[in-house]
């Protein structure tokens, strides 16, 4: 992300980086890989309409608690029904997108209560890494298979990976992870003795087209999220609430940050602003939600692509008023699409302004609808104790 127009870049960059990405792990026996991602795999029943009979049976992986990703060469052939635990009956499955081209659909379930997997960028896997392929191949449930990638091929927005973990009949929509069991790619195919993968990058960043919604959070904004990239959240913990205002102290790898919940002019909550005293000039705004989990999020996808696409940083028209003081905030955008957060930089640490200061305001004022037009405060009263606790706990 360039922030080449913005004051103290550095910082602001080792803000954003330090609250998303996820620690290294070592790498998991085969056996514990399985136990890892077993419950995020499923089987997928495409059914005639008219007759009710099985036109295809694939694989499919889960995304979040109500996502499934497939291929599309399997999800578009009929109706579309997933057997899940402890119900009996199929539930229904609607497409909510698809790229036939990328032989790619994203579905959504309602009912269900899926284990997300977590999901690692597909271009940064390397040539001979140990893989494993786990999807419902020829009649069987959750069959493992092990192998390498064994190359790869450079796309827009990702890489294809081919691997010589088998992949049969029935895989296609199944997974393809790493030794972390971290989701590398969606089996799509066999050809000779190699199988191939679509890029996580696209499932991504399918996710990143839906439109962000606005959300009411409940308690502590920590459970409720429409969109989730699992790896941006892998080492997430809630430390506590503070004050009236209910000011949240998170710790996402090894940095903590306090939530400052927004309302809007109905005095529902619907945005957030995350501040880390360690970089303390530096807040992010979020404009359309106040979910912990959508925040990380939004801005995982931001770093996301960083590495593929060019991204540039503008100044927007929103404002930010602290102690009759307006700021400004800036944003970043690719290929004219927004970021849905914005991020202010004060000139100095403004600790004892929130602390002797009742509330703030952000006035949006964007068309995009990323960013849109609003009015929000933010309450301050929970930030002595939330700081306090920031004190005792994250040195």
């Amino acid at each position: 992300m360039k922030w080449s127009h913005w004051p103290r870049k550095t910082a602001s960059f080792l803000f954003i980086a330090s609250i998303t990405f996820p620690l290294i792990s070592v790498g998991l026996t085969a056996q514990e890989v399985y136990q890892k991602v077993k419950d995020s795999v499923y089987t997928l029943y495409s059914v005639d309409p008219q007759s009710g009979v099985v036109r295809a049976r694939g694989s499919a992986i889960a995304t979040s608690k109500t996502t499934l990703v497939t291929n599309c060469h399997i999800a578009l052939i009929g109706d579309l029904v997933v057997k899940l635990p402890n119900l009996p009956n199929m539930q229904p499955a609607t497409i909510f997108f698809k790229n036939e081209k990328q032989d790619l659909c994203l579905l959504k379930i309602p009912s269900a209560n899926f284990a997300a997997v977590k999901m690692r960028p597909s271009s940064e896997v390397n040539i001979g890494e140990e893989v494993y392929a786990v999807g419902n191949p020829q009649g069987t449930e959750k069959s493992l298979s092990k192998g390498i990638i064994s190359n790869k091929h450079p796309v827009k927005d990702g890489a294809w990976l081919r691997t010589d973990a088998a992949i049969y009949f029935g895989s296609s929509g199944g997974g393809l992870f790493d030794a972390q069991g971290n989701l590398i790619g969606i089996t799509t195919k066999m050809g000779g003795n190699f199988g191939f993968a679509i890029p996580t990058e696209w499932i991504t960043h399918a996710l990143a087209q839906m439109p962000v919604k606005n959300i009411r959070a409940e308690k502590n904004n920590f459970d409720n999220s429409p969109i989730i990239y699992p790896d941006a959240i892998s080492a997430l913990s809630f430390l506590g609430t503070y004050g009236l205002d209910k000011i949240g102290l998170y710790r996402n790898n090894k940095e903590c940050f306090l939530l400052i919940p927004g309302t809007d002019t109905n005095g529902d909550l619907a945005s957030a602003i995350l501040w880390n005293p360690k970089y303390d000039t530096t807040l992010i705004v979020f404009p359309s939600t106040a979910s912990i989990k959508e925040a990380l999020s939004i801005i995982y996808m931001a770093l996301l692509d960083k590495e593929t696409k060019n991204e540039v940083s503008y100044r927007s028209k929103s404002r930010l008023y602290i102690a009759g003081q307006p700021y400004p905030l800036y944003g970043s955008q690719v290929d004219n699409h927004k970021y849905p957060f914005l991020v202010m930089r004060f000139s100095q640490n403004p600790r004892s302004v929130f602390l002797n200061s009742r509330a703030f305001r952000v006035v949006f004022d964007d068309p995009d609808p990323n960013i849109g037009k609003a009015i929000m405060v933010y309450h301050l009263d929970g930030v002595a104790q939330a700081l306090s606790s920031y004190n005792a706990n994250c040195f």
